[in-house]
């Protein structure tokens, strides 16, 4: 079949981005080769059904089917690309081309679910301008939770109906043990006060155009396990999904997260419930999947340095495969971008130094990195930190 040809991917590909843009694959970008390539699985989808609806026909047996023929961007493309056995043509086509797969497929956002940072209901009802700034998203992160904290019901009202009108899903924050969090009676705080707890999710919920969720921990102290008592809570007041984070207030993130508490807050409720803490790996996602038996798998600190865990992780789930590892090429290229991004939002002067705890996440157990770390906490301007980059990974 000519679309299984690697051969004839690569032309359709090219014949794409000539009618669209005028372009051939040298002049193209990675993300326009990237939308050639998916408008082509498209295409590939309905050939395939085509030709399966001629063979139905053909042998005269009726059949009751339902197909999904949506042009999903984003993590669907491998996944697509999987399904229909056209993985290793496609993966092909693009070496053929000269063309870095991983590269231009890693344009996917492989989180099923991005959260933005924790921000304060009080500080929206504010109007606070920096706060706000939190918020900033671009679309490829979606479907997108935006969480928020707080204790005060009216705050919570308000920034739940200003953030409902762009998120998807509105996360209420039970967990974060921060002491300025907890001092004001917000985060983790509300594992005392469950009443308390309880009006702020009904608040939430009243009040959001969206499914709300609730993310917590096990409770404030080896004293006060109150998580399964929280989560019963938190389904009665309607929230639609809880997060649990195997640890207490007081552990911080010291210790093992406790999964086998988060395998009984599953067995408790009838809402989804996503397991958190220490996965930092595919493997261990995996162990922690089957262990409790929960509907997903938060990630967060496992990301630090290692933004490809993400994509790792869901292949390894879906498909049972191991991508390879990121290159030291790409480690370095993932950190120049990043190091670009951050300049552009914040400025040089304090994206070189939040860059520095990313840099040495990034090359972490590479060689050398120690003394390649201290180098980079002297840094204080760009040219100075992509000097150093280059030398480092030139070795």
């Amino acid at each position: 079949m000519d679309y299984m040809d690697s051969n004839k991917i690569g032309q359709r590909i090219e014949n794409k981005l000539i009618h669209a843009l005028g372009r051939t694959i040298s002049e193209a970008t990675n993300d326009e080769i990237y939308k050639a390539a998916a408008e082509c699985i498209r295409d590939d989808t309905m050939i395939s059904w085509a030709d399966s609806r001629k063979r139905i026909q053909e042998q005269g047996v009726k059949k009751l089917y339902y197909m999904s023929v949506e042009f999903l961007m984003g993590r669907a493309f491998s996944n697509n690309l999987i399904n229909q056995g056209l993985y290793e043509a496609y993966r092909e086509a693009f070496w053929e081309m000269g063309l870095d797969f991983d590269k231009i497929t890693d344009e996917e956002n492989d989180a099923g679910l991005v959260y933005t940072e924790m921000v304060s209901a009080k500080a929206l009802l504010y109007n606070d301008e920096k706060t706000k700034l939190l918020l900033k998203t671009c679309d490829k992160e979606k479907p997108l939770a935006v969480q928020i904290f707080g204790s005060d019901v009216e705050a919570i009202a308000y920034a739940s109906k200003y953030v409902s009108e762009f998120a998807d899903i509105v996360d209420i924050n039970m967990g974060c043990p921060a002491p300025k969090v907890v001092k004001n009676g917000d985060g983790s705080r509300l594992l005392l006060n469950l009443e308390l707890a309880k009006q702020i999710i009904e608040t939430a919920v009243a009040n959001s155009k969206v499914p709300v969720t609730v993310k917590m921990r096990t409770g404030w102290d080896a004293d006060n396990i109150v998580v399964v008592e929280a989560a019963k809570i938190a389904e009665k007041a309607g929230a639609s999904a809880i997060t649990v984070h195997g640890r207490t207030r007081s552990q911080y993130y010291s210790g093992e997260a406790d999964w086998n508490i988060i395998k009984q807050v599953k067995e408790s409720v009838s809402i989804p419930v996503i397991g958190n803490g220490d996965v930092t790996s595919r493997e261990i996602a995996k162990k922690r999947l089957e262990q409790s038996g929960v509907d997903a798998i938060m990630i967060g600190r496992g990301a630090f340095g290692n933004p490809w865990i993400f994509r790792e992780t869901v292949q390894y789930l879906q498909n049972g495969i191991c991508i390879q590892k990121p290159t030291n090429e790409e480690k370095y290229e993932t950190i120049l971008k990043h190091l670009g991004l951050e300049i552009e939002e914040k400025g040089e002067n304090i994206a070189v130094k939040e860059m520095r705890k990313h840099i040495s996440a990034y090359t972490k157990s590479m060689p050398d990195s120690s003394s390649f770390r201290s180098k980079i906490n002297t840094m204080d301007t760009a040219e100075e930190a992509r000097k150093c980059l280059k030398e480092y990974f030139a070795q």
